[in-house]
């Protein structure tokens, strides 16, 4: 192509045209690099030595070529020229850079051909010498240099430490790594691999350790390692942690540049940069805590650092004797108004204002109410800073009075061991320094103090009673709403026998709130009587909702939050009647006078059965075809189940689409809950008398599998009452028609 001989102003276009023909078309680098190669061998100026050292960089790096053709393409030639590049002494800092790049790029690949053909022995030896040279640099080189060695021994490290292994038989589709090396490989024996791999990662996380304050290299090392952590999990841990031990902020300290607040900038961006990288491809890492409480704190003392930084004064400007003597004195401003000269009245004395409207103001003519609603108002909006001015004036006043005082009766600063405070402050001393003291300008009469008694609160009529009732019923609940859902005490589930105050969380809230519907008022109106058989007892029907008590108020309450949000309200409605069920049970079976419990059971639970059908009833209408398992928890989690309540489920078979929700509902209550299957049977069979041919077809199965016999005992009796019923003109049925035409 060109001969060593020629000038740089001749090689460089042909040079230039070379590399656009391999852009152009970029199967010609192989071709390309066989002939350029042997000509960037010889001694050329500095200008070609750059190109060369681009190209190949560029060669090795461009996404166009496969990874089999770059690995091709290696040999030793170029091996050769790079490590030339490296040792030649004084070398261009562009042409070293630029080497240095190109062997980043190129490592990979010679590293997988090393691995294939163990006897290229010669290929691993330069890249040996090239790795000794450019460790030697990372200290002593210049900036460009250094930052080219940062991503080389990042592509070393990440080369030379295990990878992901997708298909073991293809190695060609693995990522090129250390996992890729046989055990028994001449040139590459796996434990001084993982040795040098191991002292270059601590080598490359020196500028981390060592806290450096140095941007670029800072930089440099941060994303190098970003590419590492999300590649590499055997080495993140080590990494993180070295990170979380850098300070960027280690520079702040005293007045800072422009230059030092643009480096601390600097620094704790790109440290930041990277922990929220970590954080948003690793959630769930080990370290996520930790890295997430750093960040809050570099945040912070970032914040810190710029507003100490920001508030710091400036050295004050020089001023000569000219300046300071053009210069005012000026008397400080006094915000209140001096007080009068002796003797002075209370009112004088506590008197910040000079506006004589507001002086001659009868405050006596104000009710006490409004003195002290206004009073309580200003309390609440008065400046915390102006009120402690006023009564430091005041203090101050007082002061100078008590001064006067001592004056006035020949007290001196050697009679202070004589010195009794309280009896200047008595009635009896001068308060100022005139022949009067404050009682004697305001003169006060005489306080007879005797036993004082409160009046006793009137009594509260029904109205007023009801309103407190709801008030405070209102209080509790917003308190039990306002509470956190989740506790950090796990509550152990006991049931009917849990503790309702274990922890101050929103179930527990909730708990004691139906325990006070159900369990306060229990002995309050007692369904039995003591010495009276529960038998002669009239059966009480269920509280009305109108009724204005304490209970009733909390369960309406609960019916209409549960009513809210009732599919996933369910389990605290389910809650809340149970307790009522137990409260009905525990009045049915008390003790009477202190006497052991009555052997006496009673069915009788009016509360439950009244606040069920109430909210059964409510529910019904809003289910759909898609709740059937939420209508068969709430019937198999009820505590009790009778006709009346299991008869609401009748209006379902109304519309086709929920039919079969019912169907599901009564099956399962038939196979899981055996003490009510004659219940369920009685219900469905009453569905099936009153439902059209598609609810007898759908119940009917249910009919015949548990109550055999009975739909072909129904189809009889429907046969003998079409037999036997007669319709005539006059509408006139059965024996009457004969009576009738008669």
């Amino acid at each position: 192509m060109s001969a060593p001989n020629q000038s740089a102003a001749e090689m460089l276009p042909r040079l230039e045209q070379v590399r656009r023909v391999c852009l152009e078309d970029p199967n010609q680098y192989s071709s390309v690099v066989t002939g350029v190669v042997p000509i960037l061998q010889g001694q050329h100026a500095v200008e070609v030595r750059r190109w060369g050292a681009e190209f190949i960089a560029e060669v090795f790096a461009t996404p166009a070529l496969p990874g089999q053709q770059k690995e091709q393409m290696i040999s030793d030639m170029v091996m050769t020229l790079l490590r030339r590049m490296l040792d030649t002494p004084n070398e261009d800092t562009t042409v070293v850079k630029t080497a240095i790049q190109a062997c980043a790029s190129i490592y990979p690949y010679m590293f997988r051909k090393v691995i294939a053909q163990p006897d290229l022995s010669l290929f691993w030896h330069d890249m040996t010498a090239i790795k000794q040279n450019i460790l030697q640099r990372m200290d002593v080189a210049p900036m460009p240099i250094r930052i080219a060695s940062i991503k080389f021994l990042q592509k070393v490290v990440q080369v030379q430490t295990p990878g992901l292994i997708a298909d073991p038989r293809r190695s060609e589709h693995n990522e090129t790594s250390i996992s890729l090396v046989p055990r028994n490989h001449p040139l590459l024996p796996l434990p001084n691999l993982e040795a040098e791999t191991s002292g270059i990662l601590d080598r490359l996380l020196t500028v981390i350790q060592d806290n450096s304050i140095d941007p670029l290299l800072v930089d440099a090392t941060m994303n190098s390692l970003a590419v590492l952590i999300k590649t590499r999990p055997a080495i993140q841990t080590k990494i993180l942690l070295t990170v979380l031990n850098y300070n960027p902020l280690r520079a702040a300290g005293g007045p800072m540049t422009a230059r030092q607040i643009v480096v601390i900038k600097s620094l704790q961006r790109t440290t930041r940069a990277l922990l929220r990288f970590v954080m948003r491809i690793m959630p769930q890492h080990p370290l996520a805590e930790k890295i997430d409480l750093y960040l809050r704190r570099l945040q912070s003392n970032t914040v810190n650092v710029f507003t100490q930084a920001q508030s710091l004064k400036r050295p004050a400007d020089s001023v000569d004797e000219i300046d300071a003597v053009k210069r005012q004195k000026l008397e400080p401003v006094r915000r209140f108004p001096s007080m009068a000269s002796p003797p002075v009245s209370y009112a004088q004395l506590y008197t910040l204002i000079d506006n004589p409207d507001f002086q001659q103001f009868d405050v006596k003519i104000l009710r006490e109410d409004i003195v002290s609603m206004i009073s309580s108002m200003l309390m609440q909006h008065v400046d915390s800073k102006s009120l402690d001015e006023a009564i430091a004036e005041v203090q101050q006043r007082y002061q100078t009075l008590q001064e006067a005082a001592r004056k006035s009766a020949g007290i001196t600063a050697e009679d202070d061991d004589d010195y009794d405070p309280e009896a200047l402050s008595s009635s009896d001393n001068m308060v100022s320094g005139g022949p009067q003291s404050l009682e004697d300008v305001l003169p006060q009469p005489a306080l007879e103090l005797g036993p004082v008694e409160l009046p006793k609160p009137e009594p509260l009529n029904e109205t007023e009673l009801n309103m407190l009732t709801m008030q405070t019923v209102a209080h509790v609940f917003e308190t039990a709403l306002s509470s956190e859902q989740n506790s950090s005490v796990l509550r152990q589930k006991l049931g009917i026998n849990r503790l309702a105050g274990s922890s101050n969380d929103k179930d527990s809230w909730l708990t004691l709130f139906t325990r006070l519907a159900t369990r306060a008022p229990a002995g309050l109106h007692s369904l039995i009587e003591s010495e009276v058989d529960l038998d002669d007892q009239p059966i009480e029907t269920g509280p009305s909702p109108d009724h204005p008590n304490a209970a009733n108020l909390i369960r309406r309450q609960l019916f209409d939050y549960v009513l809210d949000d009732w599919k996933h309200r369910l389990s605290l409605g389910l809650t809340w009647l149970t307790e009522e069920w137990y409260a009905d049970k525990i009045q049915v079976i008390g003790t009477a006078n202190g006497d052991a419990p009555t052997t006496k059971t009673d069915s009788r639970t009016p509360h439950y059965d009244y606040w069920t059908r109430e909210l059964f009833q409510t529910l019904i209408p809003r289910f759909d075809k898609d709740d059937h398992r939420i209508l068969i928890r709430f019937l198999s989690e009820l505590p009790s189940l009778n006709h009346n309540i299991l008869s609401i489920v009748r209006p379902l078979t109304r519309d086709p689409a929920t039919v079969d929700i019912c169907k599901k509902a009564l099956q399962y209550l038939y196979l899981m809950r055996p003490p009510v299957r004659e219940l369920v049977v009685d219900t469905i069979e009453d569905i099936w008398r009153e439902g059209d041919d598609d609810v007898k077809s759908t119940m009917g199965p249910l009919l015949q599998k548990w109550r055999p016999g009975f739909l072909e005992q129904a189809v009889e009796e429907t046969k003998k009452e079409i037999e036997d019923t007669r319709t005539f003109p006059n509408g006139v049925k059965g024996e009457d028609s004969v009576v009738a035409t008669t």
